[in-house]
């Protein structure tokens, strides 16, 4: 099996939070390569989550472009360190038992060391912060701009006015501006970029608007690590704002 290497080279982004199941700390690792992993600690044995409400929604983890069935195995009541020695057969076209007994070394093998090192000093740091950093870079829109962006939640607000936060009021002629996002129950929602080991500059800032169908359908809640495409609306140049058209839970 070909193993990239994770690391700059191919945009590798860790994220440390809480499962938004059973409330544990854990890191969300993905990359441009295809990789998308949530351990319990960073550094070898690297442990996998697996809490159990998270492996009843069909849990996937992918190492490059494999597939580690987690649910499959759970349902065969392997837990914990026993996932790690499972032997379910193959799990894609090169993903062997073999490889599956190695994991925590085909895993290690694969992330660039340095790396490894830069997001635990972060994470350590994060740790022992007195305060939360307020170094964050709040972004406005400008009309029609759209971008692609991923990051964890840090807010929600339901039943959000978006008329309200776009400076327009009632029976203004700027509603029909906000097409259908003002006949939809909408949620605010405000998302942080920075990843650990990034550059305090890459920590931004997107408050936006999503219909609260998609986010009770995705089940998301604060802390989740999301991928959102944002599209710019501005009728006030004083209240530019986000609408969100495609929001992803990055767990799932």
């Amino acid at each position: 099996m070909s193993v990239p290497t994770h690391g700059p080279d191919c945009s590798t982004r860790t994220f440390e939070s809480k499962c938004k199941y059973c409330g544990d700390a854990i890191f969300f690792f993905s990359c441009t390569c295809g990789s998308r992993l949530i351990f319990n600690e960073l550094g070898y044995p690297w442990p996998l989550h697996s809490c159990r409400n998270y492996v009843a929604g069909d849990g996937r983890y992918r190492l490059g472009e494999e597939v580690i069935p987690i649910a499959q195995l759970w349902n065969r009541g392997i837990r914990g360190e026993d996932l790690e020695n499972a032997l379910p057969g193959k799990l894609g076209s090169h993903f062997t038992d073999d490889n599956l007994i190695n994991l925590p070394d085909l895993i290690d093998r694969s992330i660039d060391k340095p790396y490894v090192q830069r997001v635990t000093n972060a994470a350590v740091a994060n740790e022992s912060q007195v305060k939360p950093s307020t170094d964050i870079v709040r972004q406005d829109p400008y009309h029609d701009v759209c971008t692609s962006e991923i990051g964890q939640i840090t807010e929600l607000i339901s039943d959000a006015n978006i008329a309200k936060k776009a400076g327009i009021k009632s029976g203004s002629m700027g509603l029909s501006a906000l097409g259908k996002w003002t006949r939809q129950k909408l949620v605010q929602m405000t998302m942080h970029t920075g990843a650990l080991g990034e550059a305090q500059s890459d920590n931004c800032s997107f408050t936006f608007f999503v219909e609260e169908s998609v986010v009770k359908r995705r089940g998301i809640v604060r802390g989740c690590i999301v991928s959102a495409r944002l599209r710019g609306i501005v009728i006030s140049s004083r209240n530019p704002i986000w609408v969100c058209e495609e929001l992803v839970d990055l767990y799932d």
